[in-house]
């Protein structure tokens, strides 16, 4: 077996990953192999990788879209990839009526993910909402114990329950979109 990989970033955010495999037999003459010119057969079949029976490769190219980089999406992060793989396996030595098989196959996907906390957070009332949850574990500020008006607790009250009404609608945090095609052909 012979192995061939290939792995090559052509840009930070287009990858290629190349490999492919080739499988042979050194193929004997019939009978003992003791004159010089059966060696010569053996030694000229090593010597060139001896007769292909089944070679398989296989690419795949992944790009990483910039949409991130627009202000205004940069909660959104995608990635496009293709993919193409070819099989060929030679027919069995014995056979003079069977043929080779042929095979190939491509797939091509997107992968989406979206952080809906990056989102939330351009609101500015969801941004202050957040870094309230954020801050619980800090130890509390003490207040003025003078200062207990009746104002100050409803206003408190209000903004709990708009707080309970913007953290219901803050309940999703991320979310993933994942789109998938496949094709193949197999020739016998």
């Amino acid at each position: 077996i012979r192995s061939y990989d290939l792995k090559f970033d052509l840009s930070k955010s287009v990858k290629l990953d190349y490999s492919a495999d080739n499988r042979s037999l050194i193929r004997e003459p019939d009978g003992k192999i003791d004159t010089d010119p059966k060696k010569q057969e053996v030694k000229d079949e090593f010597y060139k990788g001896g007769t292909t029976t089944d070679y398989r490769q296989s690419v795949k190219i992944d790009w990483t879209v910039p949409i991130n980089k627009i202000p205004i999406t940069d909660w959104v992060t995608a990635t496009m990839g293709y993919g193409g793989n070819y099989n060929w396996n030679r027919a069995a030595f014995g056979t003079d009526s069977m043929g080779n098989t042929l095979q190939n196959s491509n797939q091509r996907q997107l992968n989406t993910q979206f952080n809906f906390v990056t989102l939330y957070n351009k609101v500015p009332y969801f941004k202050k909402v957040n870094q309230k949850l954020s801050n619980k574990n800090k130890p509390p500020v003490k207040s003025n114990p003078k200062d207990t008006s009746k104002t100050k607790k409803e206003e408190e009250n209000n903004f709990e329950i708009l707080e309970y009404i913007a953290r219901t609608v803050m309940m999703v945090k991320n979310a993933s979109v994942s789109i998938s095609n496949n094709m193949g052909t197999v020739l016998p």
